[in-house]
């Protein structure tokens, strides 16, 4: 352990956000052996040693506002609470893991049942129709590679427990690192002024809506260039305080969402948030890549948001003052950017291309941008790709969510963004822009209101005429026809040339041979 003082012990120190650190993770995966085993199994040793030293002694014995230099090479097995001023800087290979290695195992019949016992930790949550999984925060994993949990008789890749919360494997365990989750959390703050660096961090039962690494509501956080996935909930929770930085992380798979925290001044900056949802979160209640909601200011920006089940970015019920900016957003199950019952944004600069493809027939789940039910919101300079809808903006009756303020829908502005799509023979309707009103007392095609479209360019793989591609009231098929409403003015086509000049330009990538 070495430590070195930091030049501001107890202040807020100054953050530079244009630092990053991206890490990248390395999954190693054995092929599961399915021989019958001895009738007592003993599991492999981890390829990673476990630390012997304790890390939550070195936090106790460092002095508050200094730097914590951490050994790496190893794993500390143990959940770390951060209760004053300090930087906890991860050596090389420096884990922090939630499980423990379980080597104890017996032959009963065709399965392995463990000696040990899983904790009992907390559920909740809603979950996908069908499924009951989301509701279990029990974690197996051999090699490295994720069991599925089942009720019970498990097959190859799964996992049960019996009455006695012991683990149920249908793969042999034997010269096998079999790892299980006996822990809820990484790293818990009980102090403002903290800084996280460098780590992995990986296995965690945290609940629903928690993160496995979490300030805990302190403010003057500083969470860099870790690798975080494999939380049941969370991986990161940043909220309840000001002064919030998430840069150069790579967070993913986390069980519910990647990134979660509410009433917080946050910034997201150059992060990797991708694939996340493992574990069948009902989409429409909350999972993907960062939900936050009532912020007091929300910075995303740079950040890279792929594949993540169902939305990217998604601001919920008082995300004021939020701003997504110059990120990539891409191949995500339902919309890239969803910002609802939220005054005073912005989204600009992103480039947002193949999202919303598992959503069908819906205005409110399948656009590279919702907006949903807000005011005052600037959708500029963004170039949309191959998404099943471009921008949509919904003016739907939230009486019972946000109060009636934000039934209206006002100060909308779209303009000067690349929307860029295709014709679909599939009877849907695949809108480039669309304004919706969603319920009887809708205002937002009202002058009052204030919301208008303009100056977009727009590209389709086919001539127009056939199908309908935006929305102001009505459905229109004809570019002239929408430059007639308030929803759009003085828009025009690109030519083939500026298309390829445009996808270029942003770095995305082209479809694939005979689907442009």
């Amino acid at each position: 352990m070495v430590l070195r003082r930091s030049s501001a012990a107890f202040g807020r120190r100054a953050r530079g956000f244009w630092m990053v650190a991206s890490i990248a993770l390395v999954f190693s995966a054995a092929a599961f052996c399915m021989l019958c085993g001895a009738r007592e199994a003993r599991g492999a040793t981890e390829t990673k040693p476990t630390c012997k030293r304790s890390l939550q002694k070195m936090v106790d014995a460092a002095p508050a506002g200094a730097i914590l230099h951490v050994p790496g090479g190893c794993v500390y097995r143990e959940t770390v609470v951060v209760n004053k001023p300090l930087t906890l800087e991860a050596g090389p290979g420096a884990e922090i893991r939630g499980s423990d290695v379980w080597r104890r195992w017996r032959r009963e019949g065709s399965v392995w049942v463990s000696y040990a016992s899983v904790p009992r930790f907390e559920s909740g949550g809603y979950c996908r129709p069908g499924t009951d999984r989301c509701r279990w925060p029990e974690q197996v994993f051999i090699d490295g590679r994720p069991l599925e949990q089942v009720a019970s008789n498990p097959g190859p890749g799964q996992f049960a427990l019996d009455a006695g919360r012991h683990v149920i494997l249908a793969n042999d365990p034997t010269g096998h690192a079999v790892e299980v989750t006996v822990r809820r959390y990484w790293v818990v703050g009980r102090s403002d002024d903290v800084t996280i660096e460098g780590f992995t961090m990986k296995y965690a039962a945290n609940p629903a809506q928690t993160g496995a690494l979490t300030n805990n509501g302190h403010s003057g956080w500083t969470v860099r260039g870790n690798n975080l996935s494999w939380a049941h909930g969370a991986d990161l929770q940043l909220g309840g305080a000001r002064e919030l930085l998430a840069v150069g992380n790579n967070i993913h798979h986390g069980g519910q969402l990647g990134i979660t925290g509410s009433r917080a001044d946050l910034v997201v900056k150059d992060n990797r948030i991708h694939d996340n949802n493992t574990e069948g979160f009902d989409p429409r209640w909350e999972a993907g890549g960062m939900k936050n909601n009532h912020m007091i200011r929300l910075l995303a920006t740079g950040n890279d948001v792929y594949r993540n089940d169902p939305v990217g970015f998604w601001c919920d019920n008082g995300c004021n003052d939020a701003t997504y900016s110059n990120n990539r957003i891409h191949g995500n199950a339902r919309n890239g950017i969803h910002l609802e019952i939220s005054d005073h944004s912005k989204i600009f600069g992103n480039k947002i291309w193949r999202n919303g493809w598992s959503s069908r027939g819906s205005s409110f789940g399948q656009a590279g941008i919702l907006v949903s039910s807000c005011q005052n919101v600037d959708v500029y300079d963004n170039v949309l790709a191959w998404n099943n809808d471009g921008i949509t903006i919904v003016n739907q009756d939230r009486s019972q969510a946000g109060g009636s303020n934000y039934d209206r829908v006002t100060g909308i502005k779209v303009h000067d963004n690349y929307i860029i799509a295709r014709d679909h023979a599939d009877g849907g309707i695949h809108t480039a822009l669309a304004w919706v009103k969603a319920y009887p007392g809708g205002n937002i095609y009202e002058p009052s209101a204030d919301n208008h479209g303009y100056e977009d360019r727009y590209w389709f793989s086919s001539p127009e005429g056939a199908d309908y591609r935006y929305k102001w009231g009505s459905n229109f098929k004809y570019l002239s026809d929408f430059n007639a409403t308030p929803g759009e003015q003085r828009a025009r086509y690109l030519s083939a040339l500026e298309e390829r000049r445009v996808i270029r330009g942003a770095g995305i990538p082209n479809l694939p041979q005979g689907q442009r």
